[in-house]
């Protein structure tokens, strides 16, 4: 206990007030650490906001086309499709992520051997809701997946 000519800190702001500068705190830091990511991508030459994306397809009309495939299947049909990210896992050199459109959501895989190092990097880069259009070739993996097999990245974080 302190004697009485004994200095003390009492902070006067309350839990809330403190929970708030801490909200607060990572919402800027979350900003500064998204803008520093779309500064390192237009380093390389790469448009984080590019002018259009134009898709040929949503998730529900592949899944309404291919929707009774065989697993173990490749369509090789060449698809152009945009949405967000809404989640992604790593497995080996795999990244799987989970893309979402306005009907629905199917699953993507991309891969260095398609993208590149550059192209992967960037993609395992995306926040979830980010938004991203892919051009890919469409199958059924042996776990009964219709998976689009990504070609090509058109990377945006904002709305296509």
């Amino acid at each position: 206990m302190a004697t009485p000519d004994e200095t003390t800190s009492i902070s006067n702001s309350s839990p809330r007030e403190s929970a708030e500068g801490t909200a607060r705190e990572f919402q800027e830091e979350t900003r500064a650490h998204r803008l520093a990511k779309l500064e390192a991508l237009r380093a390389r030459g790469v448009e984080p906001y590019p002018v259009r994306f134009d898709r040929d397809s949503t998730a529900a009309a592949i899944r309404a086309e291919f929707g009774e495939i065989a697993p173990g299947t490749y369509t090789g049909k060449l698809v152009h499709i945009a949405g967000r990210v809404m989640g992604e896992r790593r497995h080996g050199g795999l990244d799987f992520a989970d893309l979402q459109d306005e009907t629905g959501t199917i699953q993507l895989i991309v891969t260095r051997g398609e993208v590149g190092g550059e192209g992967l990097h960037d993609f395992s880069d995306l926040d979830l809701g980010d938004w991203v259009g892919v051009e890919g070739r469409l199958f059924r993996t042996k776990t009964n997946e219709l998976t689009i097999w990504a070609t090509r990245l058109h990377f945006r974080q904002g709305k296509l």
